[in-house]
């Protein structure tokens, strides 16, 4: 079985349009009645594995495998999905044992690396996960594949890198991680961040139905309730946004993504003393993260505290190791910057 979102506000009837399934073939797995009634709130839902992949088959019939999509470009991202989901059912064929020493350690290093939050270092995580990725025991298997997936949002997220690619590939390692263990945060946490790269309305409520089905199991994930403010933020919940995004902090203050989304949120609100503070904090926890300072040279522009925020700016931009990400950053900082 495979796990779909449903959108609120969306009817059976749109979803199964979207999804290029008949209506009829979606209605009984999704508990409602009247296909033509709008969700009046999301839910997760199993459907066969057949079901999405008779949609691929069919696909492929007509010549598309490479078919253009809204975005164009990048293979078609419920195909990249459906070849995952038969890598990850090859892999829960080999006999489940339990992780190796040195397997804990490639992992426990790999996230080391990835929390640099460095283009570079970004990349080597890819492929470190993908192998890791590839282990029989699970507890090394899904994390791996839920960091791969988070590695390849934030190509586009934070590094600036244009979204059809890195959703593509984040999607599937997160339906993976998923498959490997449907209960774990991080599993959810690499979907929402893949739905949110060039993410629509539709496809940022998906994103919010993922965060809300982990919280729902792991209840104090603090990477989950930031990445759930930042996506109400996107969805102009910004009080809700808020209360997520400070009880993650509460809950873990050197998690980067709750201080950052945190910062970035009382900044949208206004409130750019107590923005600094934690965009401050966020620098800390990963010094070499642009972004850190860059949101601390948006502040700090607020504050009327120019000449700092120019010296912050700098600093963000000589962090920044790629073409894209300096792109970024400048796009950031505006007049916080001047262009070198």
């Amino acid at each position: 079985m495979s796990r779909l979102s449903l959108p609120a506000g969306q009817t059976l009837k749109e979803i199964a349009r979207r999804l290029g399934v008949s209506v009829e073939a979606l209605l009984p797995y999704a508990g409602l009645t009247d296909a033509d009634a709008p969700l009046v709130a999301s839910r997760v839902v199993e459907v066969p594995d057949g079901l999405l992949r008779g949609r691929v088959r069919d696909e492929r019939q007509q010549g598309a495998i490479m078919r253009k999509s809204a975005k164009h470009g990048g293979m078609n991202s419920w195909l990249a999905l459906d070849i995952e989901h038969k890598r990850t059912r090859a892999a829960g064929g080999v006999h489940t044992q339990g992780p190796g020493d040195s397997e804990r350690e490639a992992l426990a290093e790999a996230r080391r690396t990835f929390l640099r939050f460095e283009a570079d270092s970004n990349e080597l995580c890819i492929t470190l996960f993908g192998t890791l990725g590839a282990s029989a025991a699970v507890e090394i298997r899904a994390p791996a594949l839920a960091l791969q997936a988070c590695a390849h949002a934030l190509r586009h997220l934070f590094f600036g890198e244009p979204p059809d690619k890195p959703r593509a590939a984040a999607l599937s390692s997160a339906k993976a991680a998923v498959n490997a263990d449907p209960k774990l945060d991080l599993a959810h946490l690499g979907m929402a961040q893949a739905l949110e790269c060039g993410a629509d309305a539709a496809a940022l409520q998906e994103a919010r139905a993922e965060l809300e089905f982990a919280l729902a199991q792991v209840p104090d994930s603090g990477v989950c309730l930031a990445e759930l403010g930042r996506v109400l933020g996107l969805q102009g919940e910004q009080t809700i946004g808020l209360a997520a995004a400070a009880r993650a902090v509460e809950l873990d203050a050197s998690c980067l993504l709750a201080q950052l989304v945190y910062a970035e949120l009382l900044l949208a609100a206004r409130e750019p003393a107590l923005a600094l503070a934690h965009f401050e904090a966020a620098s800390q926890v990963a010094p070499s993260f642009a972004d850190a300072f860059a949101g601390v040279a948006r502040a700090l522009r607020q504050l009327g505290r120019d000449s700092e925020a120019e010296r912050a700016g700098a600093t963000a931009l000589t962090l920044a190791t790629t073409d894209l990400h300096r792109a970024r950053i400048r796009s950031l900082t505006l007049a916080a910057v001047r262009a070198p």
